[in-house]
């Protein structure tokens, strides 16, 4: 037997809340809990599974639960709650209570049996079936329905019997997972279960890592102090070592306190011989480029490229998703390990790396990189001047918010407004329908682009 298709508006609010919880995943660093996914899942406005006001129960529904089917259910619990009421304050808790009928039939049942419940509490978080309860209650049991309480969460005391009837799909809850010294991890929904999920709606033609992993990673860095000396695999090295990975990345700079520098690059004429002594005797960062920053800066580091980010710097930073990092001085710090020997191997000592930052024009758009792996722009945009976003099913966009605020509004109403403002991180799913973000105050953004082939057939968009 196989499951009907859903309709055209069940494929909408799906697709409406997949590009939600996608949203949510790159605003918070690429990691969400497991109960913050149900939470949206769940109960979105207007867009989870029990609050986008579709039936549920019945015939009419997805599913149909014993309570729904019979009385009869309710009425041999009835007898159980009957002998062990009276040994509490009275009170009845269920949680996730359905369309009601459950409820409302206990009730009948206990009072039948001379031992209604001083209070009957219903914890439910969806505003529709807190209304369906409702209206069920007051017409199968109205004369009981001033004895019965909504809660959106527990209380910190109660007396009395709590009722979970296929509770744990509908109550958002942490996953853990007991690790092999014994250990509890926290466990959670990331970018890759979005790519896994959403597939070329996410993704539409761009290409995913040789892991099947999203190829972007986007962050804010703030260097409160100097951050270590490092470099990423060349080219030549990570074709040389297999286990190793390119790393290209870029760093706009949000914030630089007076004097602030970044280090970027080899200065010309050291060579590798006077670098790796210089390591010995910590004096290296005299070989380094330091390169004095400002807010609105932006630097391009390639891999193979040595650099560091000094104390009292932040930046948002734009890189491929590689963790194969060589150390080659912490400022004195011994907590880590250094990679000297394979960053010798990969630094680049030509001395031609360009100190010089890129700087946005006075234009509304300006391109500061493009690379074979991203490319990223800069929007200044003014206050009240809306700007329309149309990514077409070519590949997903990131947006982090540098300065400002605003919202988010499809054009033809696909889902809910999206606020967003300074620090906020914002993903894009290529088959998300043309949207206008308007600005409440001047706005500057970091766009982030992927590259992509011709968009794939068949998106929903």
């Amino acid at each position: 037997m196989s499951l009907p298709e859903p309709s055209a508006d069940a494929l909408a609010t799906s697709h409406a809340l997949s590009h939600r919880i996608a949203a949510d995943i790159a605003a918070a660093d690429g990691w969400i809990s497991f109960a913050h996914f149900m939470q949206e899942a769940l109960y979105a406005p207007g867009l989870g599974y029990y609050a986008a006001g579709s039936r549920k129960f019945g015939a009419d529904g997805d599913f149909v639960t014993a309570p729904e089917l019979t009385p009869l259910f309710a009425q041999t619990l009835a007898r159980q709650l009957a002998e062990l009421l009276p040994q509490t304050a009275g009170n009845i808790m269920e949680f996730g209570a359905g369309t009601g009928r459950l409820a409302a039939d206990l009730l009948l049942a206990l009072d039948a049996l001379g031992c209604a419940p001083v209070q009957y509490f219903i914890v439910d978080l969806s505003p529709d079936l807190i209304e369906r309860q409702r209206d069920t209650i007051a017409r199968l049991a109205p004369a009981l329905l001033p004895r019965v309480q909504w809660l959106a969460a527990l209380p910190k005391t109660f007396d009395g019997i709590m009722l979970g009837n296929e509770v744990l799909d509908a109550m958002p809850c942490e996953l853990v997972v007991r690790q092999q010294d014994g250990r509890l991890q926290q466990r959670g929904v990331t970018i890759r279960d979005a790519v896994q999920s959403m597939g070329a709606n996410l993704m539409g033609a761009a290409t995913l890592t040789p892991s099947g992993g999203f190829p972007l990673l986007v962050k804010y860095l703030d260097a409160r102090e100097n951050l270590s000396v490092q470099v990423h695999p060349s080219p030549a090295y990570a074709a040389a070592n297999p286990g190793a990975h390119l790393k290209t990345e870029s760093w706009y700079i949000v914030h630089a306190e007076p004097g602030a520098v970044i280090y970027k690059g080899v200065r010309p004429g050291v060579t590798r011989e006077q670098f790796a002594a210089h390591i010995t005797d910590a004096t290296v960062v005299n070989d380094l480029i330091a390169v004095p920053v400002r807010a609105g800066d932006f630097h391009h580091l390639p891999s193979g490229t040595c650099h560091a980010l000094g104390a009292g710097v932040v930046v948002a930073e734009v890189q491929t998703p590689s963790d194969t990092t060589f150390r080659v001085f912490d400022w004195g710090r011994t907590e880590r390990a250094l990679h000297v020997r394979q960053a010798l191997e990969c630094i680049d000592f030509s001395g031609k790396t360009d100190p010089a930052p890129v700087r946005a024009s006075e234009g509304e758009r300006t391109l500061l990189v493009s690379t074979e792996f991203y490319a990223a722009a800069e929007l200044n945009l003014r206050a009240g001047d809306p700007h329309t976003l149309r990514i077409g099913g070519r590949a997903p966009r990131v947006w982090m918010l540098l300065e400002g605020a605003g919202e988010f509004r499809a054009e033809a109403g696909e889902f809910d407004p999206v606020p967003l403002r300074t620090g906020d991180t914002a993903l894009f799913p290529a088959a998300m329908p043309a949207a206008r973000f308007t600005p409440t105050t001047p706005t500057r953004v970091l766009e982030v682009l992927l590259p992509h082939r011709e968009p794939p057939t068949g998106l929903r968009t």
